[in-house]
């Protein structure tokens, strides 16, 4: 299944480049339709042409984002 998710250019740059590996979202109902093997297709919330396409290799649930 293909999932689109809009990112700040500052964050989809390293997407791109392989520098950013995790993507942390809030497990909302959109969320809750990933399953690992599923393609993320990002796009730059700046410029809707640039486009990459990657693959969730693993699922991580946590209660809240304190660390």
């Amino acid at each position: 299944m293909i999932h689109s998710m809009k990112l700040h250019t500052k964050y989809f740059n390293k997407i791109k480049a392989g520098e950013k590996k995790i993507e942390v979202r809030l497990f909302d109902d959109k969320r809750k339709k990933i399953s690992v093997g599923d393609i993320i297709q990002f796009q730059d919330a700046s410029d809707s042409r640039r486009i990459v396409n990657t693959e969730v290799v693993g699922l991580l649930h946590y209660n809240n984002f304190q660390v």
